[in-house]
């Protein structure tokens, strides 16, 4: 009935998808780095397990975090027409918001900065639409 399984059935996709992906970007990683690969095995165990904290395991949290929304919280017709897009918004919008905050912006033009924040200040709207689309009755 509903566009997504309450199983997760169809979710062995990503299992696949994500097993056949990672050894060519892990290999293009290594190969594209400016950072020789001696340097990178000298490199503390510490400095690896808080990238490892700070990018791969929010992802992999985010990515379920939609299939709990998904399945549990959204209304079953729209779910994935919905939650997906609000995922991806969501996502941007955090990546914005901490690159801002880290300083990646500072050398940018004041133009620049304009259009970074017309572009948050659009995704935050959008969230809102969509949000407000699941939440009016349509009967």
């Amino acid at each position: 009935p509903g566009s997504t399984p309450e199983s997760g059935g169809a979710a062995i996709i990503w299992l696949l998808a994500i097993s056949l992906g990672a050894p060519p970007s892990i290999i293009n990683g290594i190969y594209a780095s400016p950072v020789p690969l001696s340097s990178a095995i000298r490199t503390p165990f510490s400095r690896h397990l808080k990238i490892i904290l700070t990018t791969s395991l929010p992802w992999i949290a985010h990515i379920h975090i939609y299939g709990v929304v998904a399945t549990t919280l959204l209304p079953e017709r729209v779910a994935a027409s919905i939650g997906w897009p609000m995922l991806m918004m969501i996502t941007t919008a955090q990546a914005l918001i901490l690159s801002v905050y880290l300083g990646e912006w500072k050398a940018a033009s004041k133009n620049t900065l304009r259009i970074l924040k017309f572009s948050l200040v659009l995704t935050v709207f959008g969230l809102g639409v969509l949000m407000s689309s699941v939440a009016l009755p349509t009967s």
